[in-house]
Parts: C-alpha cells; structure tokens; sequence
C-alpha cells in the first residue's frame, strides 16, 4: 500500500507590520528580487507569496503558478528564476498598459528561462477563465481591493481556488482597515477589508474543507505608529478617513 502523502501546515496569514516586514528572509528575497530593502508593505507582501509557497514545496521543476493583476510585480520572473511554470494575467486596459513586457525588466530571470516558461494572458478577475485550472499555486498583491466591492473580492478569492489542484495554496493580499471592524471604504475604486470581513471569508473557506489560519498581530514598533513615514518606510497609510495597511490570506485548497 504507498505511503500518505502528509500535507505540510501553511503559516498563518495576517496584518502588515514593521517586526514582520524586517525578517531575515524578507531581506534575502529583496537582494534575489534586485530591489533595495526596506520597511515597506510591498516587500511585505512579496514575502508573504513567497514563503507560503516555499513552505508548500511549490517552488522548483514542474510546478505551475498562476498570477493574477500582476501589473509589473517581479514575482512572475522570480518564481521562473526557479523552474516553475508560469502564467501571469491582467486586465487588457489595466493600470499598467503593456506591463507584460515589463515582468523581467529587472533581469531576475535568464531570459531565455523566461521566454519558455512565462505566458500571459489578459484576464478579468472578476471572471476567471474555466480553463484555467490544474495549478500547484495562485497569487495576487493588492489587486482584489480593486474589484468593484468587498463583496465581489470575497467572489474572487472563492472562485481563485478553482484553478488549484487539491492541496494547492492561494496567496491573496489587499487593503485592511485598522480603525473599523465594519464601518468602512466599500464600493469604491480601492475598498478596505475590516476584520469582519476577513473573520468571515476564514469562516467560509473552513466549512468548505479548505485550510486557512491568521495572525491578527498588528505590530507595536515605533514605525507602526505614523502613517505615511517619508525615507523609505511605509507600512500605515491614510485611505479617506481609515488607517490602513496590508493583509494576506493564506489557503491551502481542500481534497
């Protein structure tokens, strides 16, 4: 009889803030990204893709990855850079016209590593393609705050796992509102995810059979205190009225 095959625990998700945004593989990815460290959301964001998908195993020969609203994000080059297969969509009139030809303007892959294991396509979040399935993992930074409504991001990261095998992990990020569990930006160019709604996608995913953890941590470090810091810092941020910084969730699909 062959063995089980044990599925590793993923790392939870959760808030952006300055402790977390400092650590040590952070800063080793920022040098293999070609980007200068600092204390950003952003680079906390690329972390947190990164490292679910390395504690997965899903980085390396043979495994597919699915990018979506990847604008010019250095990702889709970096996980190419280590053997996976990649296809890297967006909006065909997104906030970066021709972005796709900007995907490893930084050199992070060989070339013609690239060429052979990189495809776009253009893709509306809001309606992913039914034929696009059978990935190991899917990702996207900040793009599903920018989907119309909360509502229409829950739609998107349910409908995200459908391109995964069984046991394939989602990575999603967007924008949380700090000060407000419900009262909140909603149906807006940029909306923000409180607390309750992030407490009921988990809900959701869990009774479905699928595997989500959180950190709800949000940091007491001197740069987590002022929004909008100048030389390089930037984890808090004014939108509108709210305090707001990034958050992740973490999915691995179920069998």
């Amino acid at each position: 009889m062959p063995a089980k095959r044990t599925v590793k625990q993923l790392p939870p998700g959760g808030v952006c803030h300055a402790h977390s945004a400092r650590r040590d593989r952070l800063q080793q990815l920022m040098k293999e990204l070609k980007e200068p460290f600092r204390i950003h959301r952003k680079q906390w964001e690329y972390a947190l893709v990164v490292e679910a998908f390395e504690e997965a195993d899903f980085i390396g020969p043979g495994k597919r990855g699915l990018g979506l609203g990847v604008g010019i994000e250095p990702l889709v080059a970096y996980f190419a850079s280590r053997g996976c297969e990649i296809v890297a969509t967006d909006l065909e009139h997104g906030w970066y016209e021709n972005s796709f030809a900007r995907l490893n303007q930084r050199g992070v892959c060989p070339n013609d590593r690239f060429a052979k294991l990189v495809t776009t396509r253009h893709v509306d979040m809001n309606w992913i393609p039914p034929d696009l399935t059978d990935f190991d993992f899917c990702w996207s930074c900040c793009s599903m705050d920018h989907l119309g409504s909360i509502r229409l991001g829950k739609r998107f990261v349910y409908h995200s796992l459908q391109c995964l095998k069984p046991s394939g992990v989602a990575v999603h990020s967007g924008e949380y509102n700090l000060q407000s569990h419900w009262h909140t930006i909603d149906y807006d160019g940029t909306v923000l995810w409180t607390r309750y709604d992030v407490d009921e996608t988990l809900a959701y995913l869990r009774e479905r059979g699928h595997d989500a953890l959180f950190d709800w941590t949000t940091g007491d470090d001197p740069e987590d205190e002022i929004a909008n810091q100048g030389s390089g810092v930037h984890i808090r941020l004014m939108i509108g009225e709210f305090l707001a910084t990034s958050f992740g969730l973490m999915i691995r699909k179920g069998g």
